[in-house]
C-alpha cells in the first residue's frame, strides 16, 4: 500500500490493494467460523450451561415427538448441575 498516493494509479492501486485485503479478511473469518483452524473461541465457554439447555428445551416446545425427552433430561440436569454452571466447568465425570 502507497502512503499518502499522488498520482492516479497509485490511488488505483491502493484501492484495488484494499479490496483484495478485504476478500482475503472475508475468506479467512468465513473460515474461522468453520473451524479450520482449529482456534476455540473461549467466549463461548463462558454461557451458561443452564440457561443454555433452558433455550433450546423452549426451541423444541413446538415438537410433541420428543419434547419429553428434553423436559426428562432438563429435571436431570437440574439434580445435578448449578444454575450458574457455565460451559467451561463442565467434565467428563458430571456426564458418565
Amino acid at each position: 500500500m502507497i502512503d499518502q498516493p499522488k498520482t492516479a494509479d497509485e490511488k488505483r492501486e491502493n484501492k484495488e490493494n484494499f479490496a483484495l485485503a478485504e476478500n482475503i479478511k472475508s475468506i479467512r473469518e468465513a473460515e474461522f467460523i468453520q473451524g479450520k483452524y482449529k482456534i476455540a473461541d473461549n467466549r463461548k465457554l463462558n454461557i451458561g450451561f443452564i440457561d443454555y439447555f433452558d433455550k433450546l428445551l423452549n426451541q423444541r416446545s413446538g415438537y410433541l415427538s420428543n419434547y419429553n425427552t428434553w423436559k426428562s433430561t432438563k429435571r436431570y440436569i437440574d439434580q445435578y448441575v448449578h444454575p450458574s454452571t457455565a460451559f467451561l466447568q463442565l467434565y467428563p465425570q458430571l456426564v458418565i
